[in-house]
Formats: structure tokens, sequence, C-alpha cells
């Protein structure tokens, strides 16, 4: 087994990369649409001969979706957003509206995937990516939303099990940082203005 390589937070970067088409938020055809951002962490500073300034530390794919309260549900059929379509068409409009209380939009972040290197996990790093993206594109909207449902390894008993242990720790994973569990492993936090600002992390390093 690979041994955990520690990192302290003052030593990443984040790179973020925003893409659209035509007006951001708005199709050609005056339809609402997500904005595409990819967000890249990486070493700051050479921590050793091997792990050189510039390393990829973890990578991070979001989607910016408009007044999703509003939008039509064909927004999600971007590949990375289907599942989230899915699963937020079974979540009670009232857990929705419950959750954005005292906002100014119904806009939300959803982290469509975030994948840290084997190198450097089991040290919080997503936190420190959700805390980035928090302070960042998240202020865009009221919500950030992230999926608990890990990827499915094979068929039959044991994959289902392994899944379902899966899932379970994600949830308990994002639990942790502050995400309400709504449905089917949707996880989703609310981002208040009044409350958000000048927050302190909600763990230790």
């Amino acid at each position: 087994m690979t041994a955990m390589l520690p990192i302290n937070p003052a030593q990443l970067s984040y790179d973020y990369n925003l893409r659209f088409d035509g007006n951001p938020y708005t199709a050609s055809d005056g339809t609402p649409c997500a904005s595409r951002v990819t967000l890249d962490v990486c070493l700051a500073e050479d921590i050793s001969d091997v792990m050189p300034a510039g390393r990829r530390v973890a990578h991070s794919v979001l989607h910016l979706v408009p007044e999703v309260l509003q939008a039509p549900i064909g927004i999600f059929d971007a590949p990375e957003l289907k599942d989230f379509g899915d699963l937020l068409a079974h979540v009670s409009l009232d857990i929705l509206v419950g959750l954005q209380r005292g906002v100014d939009n119904s806009c939300m972040t959803v982290v469509a995937s975030m994948n840290v290197d084997p190198l450097f996990r089991g040290q919080n790093i997503s936190y420190m990516l959700m805390d980035s993206i928090r302070d960042t594109v998240g202020r865009s909207g009221s919500l950030i939303a992230v999926s608990a449902a890990p990827t499915l390894q094979g068929y039959g008993p044991d994959a289902e099990t392994a899944y379902a242990a899966g899932m379970a720790s994600l949830e308990r994973h994002w639990e942790r940082y502050g995400f309400i569990n709504c449905q089917n492993g949707l996880m989703m936090l609310p981002i208040l203005p009044h409350t958000d600002e000048g927050r302190v992390a909600r763990y230790a390093w």
C-alpha cells in the first residue's frame, strides 16, 4: 500500500476554468443552460524531488445551474448532470423550498465529480476543495449539490453490497461537512449570505 503524502493547505493552488456557449446561463434559443467549471488543485511549491510544484492533487467538475426550481428538466441533459436530474426529480419540492429559505435565488452549483489523487487521500482534501468551491463559484447560487452514489463495480449481490457500503460512507463524509441528505444519496448544502460570510471551516486540519 502506498503511504499517504501529508499536505498543508497553504501548499495548494486552485485553478478554475469556466466554459459556457453564448450568454452565461442562457442558450441561443433563450432557454436556461448550465455553465461548466473545471477545478484543478495542484501543488503550489515543491514538496520533494518527485513532487514538484504544479503536480495535480485533485480535480473536480462543476455545473452552475440557474434557477433550478423553475429550470426545465432538459437542463440536466448533459451526461455529467443526468444522474443529478434523475435524483432531483424525486426530491420533494417542499424540501427544496425549505433549503432555500432566506436566500436571494435558486441557482445551484452541482459538483458533478471530485477525484483526489490516492497519494493525498485520507486528510480531508475533499473538504478543502469544497471550502474553495463554497467561497468562489458556490456564491453564485444558494445551493451546492453532490451525489453520494459511488461508481458501481460489477454486478451481483457482492457488488450491490459494496455499492450500499460505499454510499453510506460518502453520505457520512458529506454530512460531517454539513450537507443534508435529501434522498437516494443526493446531498445539498444551503449557502446563506447572512450566515456564510466570515464563516469558519467546519473541520480541523
